[in-house]
């Protein structure tokens, strides 16, 4: 089991990578959250391999570091027990931890009760051959036995102790039946090879990222932004794998609604142009908040205007 241990301001972080992806960042919306203003948005990636956990920068500000050496950005390592990784300020530890023991088998009770009936066959089989010894008639030839003695006063018996009786089997112990593992819940479906996700509004805090085409933009949640390929959530809940030839950019849903905040700032009071412009360019990255600002301000310079009625109506519900 491999796991991240850093020091928080709230204490000690155990963190076990129990996922084959996992995104470290600053954002909420990241797998790995460190709440440290050297860390980027999106700094680092974790995957899990078969040769092991690997390590990869995400184009941060500050950099990611394993042991004090500073990694290429997209260009994955992989983590030995015990390297220390830095992510900007925050440095964490990266373990393996061994399986817990197993359980000792249960020790089996001693069975004192076969040696006791044994004890008592063998004084049973003695004593028969002693009674039948005793009954036996003399031979013919043999002499007469002598008179008998006077009687004498019997002797007082002695009471014979009885034989203790053997303890009752002790039943053997019933080792319990382990639990079958409860099965992992099923992940979200996989697209085909190459597919692009569909391109309609989705939830800023669940799909932070558009990926850019030659000819469109889809929100997305990236999860794996190598050299070769991208890898991530599409907003119809499916995982999408879309080789960089195909994808030109994954763009910052945030800092494209910061920059087209400022472009609106810039604008003159009368330029209704622009602020067209502006709208149109928030809905194609679907910046929608953005837009339905600019085209707020339009009408209500110029409350007729068709256009911008019609295309405030078309992105009021979503």
């Amino acid at each position: 089991m491999a796991v991240l241990v850093w020091d928080s301001p709230h204490g000690r972080v155990v963190f076990e990578l129990d996922r084959r992806l996992l995104v470290v960042g600053r954002d909420e919306a990241n797998d790995i959250r460190l709440d440290d203003a050297s860390v980027s948005r999106r700094h680092a990636l974790l995957e899990q391999g078969p040769d092991g956990v690997r390590l990869t920068d995400l184009g941060s500000t500050t950099g990611t570091k394993i042991n004090g050496a500073r990694l290429t950005p997209d260009l994955p390592s992989t983590l030995q027990p015990g390297d220390f990784v830095s992510f900007g300020r925050v440095v964490a530890t990266f373990h393996h931890l061994p399986p817990p023991p197993a359980a000792p088998p249960p020790r089996r009770a001693r069975r004192g009760g076969r040696s006791i009936a044994a004890a008592i066959g063998v004084l049973a089989v003695v004593c028969a051959g002693a009674v039948f010894a005793l009954m036996r008639p003399p031979p013919r030839d043999a002499p007469a036995p002598p008179p008998p003695a006077p009687p004498k006063e019997p002797a007082r018996a002695e009471p014979v102790p009885a034989a203790p009786e053997p303890p009752p089997p002790v039943p053997k112990a019933v080792e319990p039946e382990e639990p079958a593992p409860p099965e992992p819940p099923p992940g979200p479906p996989r697209a085909k090879p190459n597919e692009l996700p569909p391109s309609v509004p989705a939830p800023l805090q669940i799909y932070p990222d558009l990926v850019e085409t030659s000819d469109a933009f889809y929100p997305f949640r990236t999860t794996l932004l190598a050299s070769d390929r991208v890898e991530g959530l599409g907003s119809d809940g499916r995982i999408y794998a879309l080789a960089r030839a195909k994808v030109e950019r994954v763009l910052d849903r945030v800092e494209l609604a910061r920059r087209a905040a400022l472009r609106r700032g810039q604008l003159d009071a009368g330029d209704v142009a622009g602020r067209m412009d502006l709208a149109r360019w928030c809905i194609r990255r679907h910046c929608l908040e953005e837009a339905r600002t600019a085209l707020r301000e339009v009408l209500a310079r110029h409350p007729g205007e068709p256009t911008a009625k019609a295309l405030l109506d078309a992105i009021k519900g979503e």
